[in-house]
């Protein structure tokens, strides 16, 4: 049978393989060894061409060294392959693996022409001369001693000064002529880069740091085997813009011309590797080469021991190093060089400040601080560094005590910068713990971003207070309510987007009588019945009854179910507003149950959104009695106070859409998912796990490393959660390399016991390791 090399691209996702890659991950390579010799051939297959799945540099070296020739055209096809294994495997001794690696994206020319000096196979020969040479391969075609071949890519290029000469000056000008993507592979494949000297190199290095080079460029130079290291980092670190290009590290370091080390040692324009560093820490499905996870940890360890190293817990360096890390001029040195300047001058007069960059660098090196220490560091920050702060708001995870001591220290500083880092927020755990200070001005610049959920625009508007132990409504600023006004007027206002489609459905919540009826009265925009409700509900909150008599005489306004509610309200309680809100919000409890027991998901999201209260405890008892549609518990999750017994009954009931909502809200609720063995059919069908999730509860500390591997089930999912977000769970993989030693290390059964076990496991990870261990224990004693 043909090889086909599109055939191991379009797999299905297998949990199974990657459930084993973590757990060879962070095996020896004599235990990886014991393992793929005694697993089937089958099973090795299913390894060798699993999708979406990073092959470990061990698994990988042992399919080069000893997987049959299926095996290792299966590696030399992936995508995430490295430019070291495809440098191994285009030695291969079977053409038709050298013909697998020539055609991958990520093989230098270099390493091309060696591969055609040995001879192509039929297949490649028939395929490059009826016209299936991509660019990247004309320039290997023309060096080709068949001169068939060399014939062809003549011809195709004929015409054309296409060919610069063999220098660094000539290769760079034709590359810094284009910006196209086809150029910029094919014109470093027609120079001969193998023969370069490091002067050359050297050379080409100066002058990309004066005029950088486009992205492709950079990573077709960096994955050359002879590019020296100060060339590979200078290309990396020197770009046409400020964010670097994650695929071009990635390249390198796939290819061995840069170390992890040398990011942080070496490379220079320290700012710019701090971002770098933490785009290549969060990216979920890169193109190419992954960095694998143990390879991320260890950078993220190297990055914050060096951190701490130099600047400790004292205030004044953390100050230095963020002024020189933000100074209008970049800091040319390394990471290292940049903690080193801080020590030797922490007393060095404030930087002005540069461009507002797409990503900040400060909150990088924050991310390394002792978060015991978070306080007097994040206090100690010059007016530099905290005007970074509020206007790049925080993109990335860090750890809750330094987000607290930010959000202290600039509410102290001055109440514009915290609503310039309100404004600019991303992650919802931020935002809690904004609305906690219950801050009409930080408030109002909440209200500013067009990407909050309905229910927190429903209670920032309500004045609903936050913060623990307190009962007094926050008050809007009159600009909020004179913005609702002239949007319901059909004016225009800076409110985003969300308010200009939904006015009224948000206005009803305001503490303004004569806004509330606006918004129930306003032509443009009919409202569904719990938004009337809720409208209703906050006149007669207001003490307004008059009002809401005079919207309830007819049908016209509320409709005929709220209209006919409200009349009868208000003739059993005339002189009583909160019986009144009583009658209200009984139906709407039972308006929610009757549509909740169907597909009706827009009014349940409207019911959570609008602010009104939950029958919780029905909910629950419909959940139990299968009452309940089970698709809108995933809109009932959004909302943010659920009791513990009923969100514990919803993640039961629907784990995979409401864990994610609800399971880092409690160490019960965290826990009682932990031990749910659900399928993710999302994960199995799309290879899209909800990682994130777990990744959040570990960081918060609602579960730890050790209790998601000992009572997380099944072993199958949560080692193919681990193994699907390369960037997250170092603690939980450290931890994970500990248990493989100790039960299976390089015991062959044991391995094999494990492989055999882990599709339908049901218990543990711990439990599935001791369960083989065991086994294995058992046949040695009763040998076959």
């Amino acid at each position: 049978m043909a090889f086909s090399l599109a055939a191991f691209r379009r797999q299905p996702i297998d949990t199974t393989s990657a459930a084993l890659f973590s757990l060879l991950e962070g095996a020896a390579p004599e235990h990886v060894d014991a393992a793929l010799r005694r697993w089937s051939d089958t099973l090795r297959r299913d390894l060798s061409i699993a999708a979406l799945i990073g092959l470990p540099d061990t698994v990988a070296d042992w399919f080069v060294r000893y997987g049959s020739a299926t095996e290792r055209m299966a590696v030399a096809a992936r995508d995430d392959t490295t430019g070291r294994t495809l440098a191994l495997l285009g030695d291969d001794p079977d053409p038709l693996v050298r013909e697998a690696v020539f055609a991958h994206d990520g093989v230098p020319a270099s390493l091309r022409r060696r591969i055609l000096a040995a001879g192509p196979s039929p297949g490649l020969r028939t395929r490059l001369l009826k016209g299936a040479a991509r660019h990247a391969w004309l320039g290997p075609m023309l060096d080709c001693p068949d001169p068939e071949l060399a014939a062809y890519a003549r011809e195709y290029l004929r015409g054309a000064a296409v060919r610069p000469d063999n220098a660094p000056e000539s290769l760079f000008a034709a590359l810094a002529a284009t910006d196209g993507f086809l150029e910029s592979e094919r014109i470093p494949s027609m120079v001969r880069l193998e023969d370069w000297t490091p002067d050359h190199w050297a050379e080409l290095a100066r002058l990309h740091r004066a005029q950088p080079l486009g992205d492709h460029a950079c990573r077709a130079l960096v994955g050359e085997p002879g590019c020296p290291r100060t060339t590979a980092l200078a290309l990396i670190a020197y770009g046409r813009s400020r964010l670097l290009d994650t695929r071009t590290a990635r390249t390198a370091l796939g290819a061995g011309t840069v170390r992890l080390e040398d990011l942080v040692q070496s490379a220079p324009r320290a700012a710019d590797v701090i971002v770098l560093i933490g785009d290549l820490r969060d990216e979920t499905n890169p193109e190419g080469p992954a960095v694998r996870p143990a390879a991320l940890a260890a950078l993220d360890d190297l990055l914050t021991d060096r951190i701490r190293a130099y600047l400790g817990t004292v205030p004044e360096l953390w100050r230095a190093a963020a002024d020189l890390l933000l100074a209008g001029q970049p800091f040319a040195g390394s990471i290292c060089d940049l903690l080193a300047a801080a020590v030797r001058n922490p007393t060095a007069p404030p930087v002005p400040l540069g461009p507002t960059p797409l990503r900040s660098p400060l909150v990088g090196l924050l991310a390394a601080l002792d978060p015991t220490a978070a306080d007097p560091v994040v206090a100690a920050l010059g007016p530099t560094a905290l005007v970074e702060l509020a206007r790049c708001g925080l993109k990335v995870p860090i750890a809750p005590p330094i987000v607290d001591a930010i959000i202290r220290t600039l509410a102290a500083t001055s109440t514009e910068l915290l609503c310039e880092f309100t404004r600019h927020h991303v992650h919802p755990e931020v935002g809690r713990r904004l609305r906690e200070l219950d801050d009409p001005q930080v408030n109002a610049a909440m209200l500013g971003r067009g990407v909050l959920a309905g229910h927190v625009y429903t209670a920032l508007l309500s004045g609903a207070p936050h913060g623990e132990g307190r009962g007094t409504p926050v008050p809007l600023l009159p600009g909020v309510t004179d913005s609702l006004r002239t949007l319901l007027a059909g004016g225009k206002t800076t409110l985003p987007y969300v308010f200009h489609s939904s006015t009224a459905r948000y206005a009803v919540s305001v503490r303004d009588a004569d806004l509330v009826v606006r918004a129930l009265t306003a032509p443009v925009e009919p409202l569904g019945i719990a938004f009337r409700i809720a409208g209703c509900r906050r006149l007669a909150l207001l003490d307004r009854l008059d009002l809401l008599a005079e919207l309830a005489v007819g049908d016209e306004v509320l409709g005929d179910e709220t209209a006919k509610t409200v009349r009868a309200a208000l003739a059993a309680h005339p002189a009583s507003p909160g019986g009144v809100v009583r009658d209200l919000e009984a139906f709407g409890c039972r308006h929610l149950l009757a549509t909740a027991s169907v597909r009706t998901l827009g009014s349940t999201r409207a019911h959570v959104e609008s602010g009104l209260p939950v029958p919780w405890e029905a909910i629950r008892e419909r959940l139990i009695r299968g009452e309940l549609d089970l698709p809108n518990l995933a809109v009932l999750a959004d909302h943010p106070r659920i009791p513990e017994t009923v969100a514990l009954a919803m993640i039961e009931a629907r784990p995979n859409d409401c864990f994610p909502k609800l399971g880092h809200r409690s160490r019960t609720l965290g826990l009682a998912a932990l031990r749910i063995d659900r399928p993710n059919y999302t994960w199995e069908r799309l290879g899209i796990v909800d990682g994130a999730s777990w990744d959040h509860c570990l960081r918060e500390g609602v579960i730890t490393p050790a209790e998601f591997l000992d009572q997380g089930r099944s072993a199958r999912r949560i080692l193919s959660t681990v193994n699907a977000v390369p960037g997250r769970f170092a603690p939980v993989r450290l931890l994970l390399r500990g248990l493989v030693e100790r039960y299976l290390a390089d015991d062959a059964d044991a391995w094999a016991a494990t492989a055999w076990l882990l599709p339908d496991f049901p218990g543990s990870v711990t439990e599935l390791l001791t369960t083989a261990r065991a086994a294995a224990a058992s046949a040695a004693g009763h040998p076959r």
